[in-house]
Parts: structure tokens; sequence; C-alpha cells
């Protein structure tokens, strides 16, 4: 049996050579770019570690709109009237009932310090009767004026065969 694999490799000398040469030179091969990759990823995982670390533009583009954000929060919140103008406040939103003859009459407010950093908000709950275009202009003056007055509820009822309409609305204002 030895006699015959030697005459095999001897009859198919070509064959068993390119053999050998693509195995050589299938490790040679192996060896040369498994270093070349190597290197390569030692420098792609250096160049990451840089970007990594160091800051960023973004970053500083960020921190500067949140100043800008903070800054532009801090200048709405100044432009809020002081608690001792509180009668003041109240005596606008009077005068703009009486504006469309409507009698209020003895007004409750209930006094709230709110989550956001030393607001406080004062509401008050109404009953209003009166004919839907009056109660409709009342709502626009409301809004209109330049005191921020927040309509946080509102409801609208009629009866039936009465030309009149029954506002309920929850009032509220903000101070600092």
């Amino acid at each position: 049996m030895y006699s015959r694999l030697l005459n095999i490799f001897r009859f198919n000398r070509v064959f068993w050579w390119i053999i050998c040469f693509l195995l050589i030179s299938n490790i040679v091969f192996f060896a040369t770019f498994r270093e070349r990759q190597k290197n390569r990823i030692d420098e792609l995982h250096d160049l990451y570690n840089v970007k990594r670390n160091s800051p960023t533009l973004k970053k500083d583009n960020d921190q500067e709109s949140f100043l800008q954000a903070e800054d532009d929060i801090n200048t709405f919140k100044g432009k809020f009237p002081e608690r001792k103008d509180f009668t003041e406040t109240a005596a606008e939103l009077f005068t703009i009932f009486k504006k469309h003859q409507i009698d209020i009459g003895q007004t409750v407010y209930k006094p709230e310090q709110i989550d956001f950093q030393g607001l406080f908000q004062y509401a008050t709950t109404l009953s209003i009767k009166g004919s839907y275009p009056s109660i409709k202009a009342l709502l626009a003056d409301i809004q209109e004026s330049r005191t921020l007055f927040c309509i946080e509820a509102l409801s609208i009822s009629s009866n039936p065969g009465e030309s009149s309409v029954e506002l309920r609305i929850k009032i509220a204002t903000y101070f600092r």
C-alpha cells in the first residue's frame, strides 16, 4: 500500500506541487493580511476613543440652547405681576365684567403655590347668566386682556325656551 501511494504521488507531481503552493501561499496571505487588519483595528479604536473623549461642538450648541431657553423662561416669569399687585389684577377682571354689565357679586380667590419656581396661582369659579353674544364678547375681552388670565374650565348650558345661557367659568391668574 505504501508503494501504491508513492506511485500516485510520482505520477501526479504537478497536482501535488500546486496543492503545496496553494497551501503555503494561503498561510502567507493569511499572516500578512491579518497583521494589517490588526493594525487597522487598533487605529480605528484609537480614533474612536479620541472622538468620544473630546468635547464636541454639538454639546456646546445644546448647552447654549438650554441656557437660552432658561433665560427665556426667566424673562417670561419676570413679566408676571408681583403678588402685591393682586388687587389691581382683580379690579381689571371686575372692570371687564362691568363693561358687559354683568354683576358677579362677591368672588373668592383661592391662592395656591404651583410647581413652577416661585409662582402663585389665584383661581376663582364664577357662574354667569346672560345672552350668548354678550357671553361670547365677555370671553373675547378676557382673552384679549393685557393681564394673563387663564380660562381653566368652561361650560355653557341653556334651558329650552330661554334666550339666556348660563356660563360656568374657572379663571386663574399667576403672580410671582
